[in-house]
């Protein structure tokens, strides 16, 4: 691919910032403008006395489900010893994702279930019928079908928020600012929250009818929809998010 391949595009990502910088990095390396705008912030659990609890005994657990790396962090924040305390529980591993699997494999621990598919719908899926009690360690603003599911199959799922993640409204005035948009880019539903929080989709397309907006999975381009995005664009894997991005303006 050409480091040219996004020459003169400008994209906006809404990432925390700490992942935005990354993206940033790759968006430069292809000849683009990346423009940093976090819209949601991360910060740790509410009550970090709950999350700590419930990892004083893992062994009343058949799973623990990861959902994002961030999950995983938030546990061995808590844990002195994380990858030994998890490696000696009886219960077993399951990530959504192959980023969160590594966030294991790179403690020494084995993930025994990654769906096919990086989405918590898959895993419920993949991980069959119950009985047995799941642990899902997770956002404050994580959506409620990964548990449904699982207790729909007949699982007992206690939830505990692992972390926090808080909507960082956008300033609208920053998006005028700009020479041009060409493209925005999603990774979870709260960060399309956090963008549309003062701006609204009809401003954003009215302004540049042409701008593209990138959702890492099913569940963020929905929220995408619901905010008026009429076509939001998923790419094949998280990765591709700005790997396949130059696609999007061939022909342009």
């Amino acid at each position: 691919m050409s480091g040219e391949s996004l020459r003169g595009r400008w994209v906006v990502i809404t990432r925390p910032a700490d992942r935005a910088s990354r993206d940033a990095r790759r968006i430069a390396a292809l000849g683009g403008h990346p423009v940093e705008l976090p819209a949601v912030e991360i910060a740790g659990p509410p009550e970090a006395s709950e999350l700590a609890r419930i990892l004083e005994d893992l062994s009343v657990y058949d799973w623990i489900v990861f959902t994002s790396p961030r999950a995983v962090a938030a546990v061995r924040g808590q844990l002195l010893d994380f990858g030994e305390v998890l490696s000696q529980a009886t219960a077993k591993l399951a990530a959504v994702g192959g980023a969160t699997a590594r966030a294991l494999t790179e403690s020494g621990l084995e993930v025994q279930k990654v769906p096919a598919l990086e989405n918590g719908l898959a895993l419920a899926r993949e991980l069959g019928e119950g009985p047995g009690r799941v642990l899902l360690p997770r956002s404050s603003r994580a959506r409620p079908e990964l548990p449904e599911a699982l207790a729909d199959a007949g699982f007992d799922v206690e939830e505990v928020v692992a972390y926090q993640t808080l909507l960082r409204p956008v300033d609208p005035e920053v998006l005028r600012s700009l020479r041009r948009l060409d493209a925005v880019l999603f990774a979870s539903p709260s960060a399309v929250g956090g963008f549309w929080a003062r701006l609204s989709p009809a401003e954003l397309s009215g302004w540049h009818p042409g701008v593209r907006c990138g959702a890492i999975g099913a569940t963020t381009a929905f929220a995408l929809r619901a905010f008026g995005v009429r076509d939001p664009w998923i790419p094949s894997t998280p990765q591709g998010l700005i790997a396949e991005l130059p696609g999007l303006f061939e022909g342009d």
